[in-house]
């Protein structure tokens, strides 16, 4: 048998590294130095700069536009398109600024800047009906300029 003097152990190892240690420089001035640029020639056959086929209309076919009627006149157009709208007959403004200051006293509103939404809708909505009825047709604004503001109570 061996002695123990004789084993692997008694053998200092040295461990080889494979990997070499280089600093950025010098990997840099590898990368420069070395020609690593590839050179490719492209060519393509059958190339056209006009739209493809799948990119066609389906439809070819050219058809020719039917009109019943026209007119080269001034359109007649029906109803106020424009402008002020109508106002409210003067006979008709005291009835509807005493039935929005019923509405406004039992709700207990004195002053538009003060109110909730919904008290603003349903006072705008009550007022829009009064109008309605008497077949007035007007705007908001209109509706509160000659109603909704003189039926609040005065400060």
């Amino acid at each position: 048998m061996a002695s123990q003097e004789d084993t692997v152990n008694d053998v200092p190892v040295q461990v080889v590294s494979a990997e070499l240690q280089h600093s950025g420089a010098d990997i840099f001035a590898g990368l420069v130095a070395a020609d690593t640029r590839v050179h490719v020639k492209l060519a393509a056959a059958d190339y056209s700069l006009a739209s493809p086929d799948f990119a066609a209309p389906a439809v070819n076919e050219v058809t020719a536009l039917k009109v019943e009627s026209y007119t080269l006149g001034p359109l007649a157009l029906r109803g106020n398109l424009g402008g002020r709208p109508p106002n409210i007959p003067a006979n008709e403004v005291p009835g509807l600024i005493a039935a929005t200051r019923d509405f406004l006293t039992k709700r207990q509103i004195a002053d538009l800047k003060r109110m909730t939404v919904s008290d603003r809708e349903g006072l705008y909505t009550f007022v829009r009906k009064l109008a309605d009825n008497k077949g007035i047709r007007t705007t908001d604004r209109i509706l509160r300029e000659r109603i909704i503001g003189p039926a609040l109570p005065k400060k």
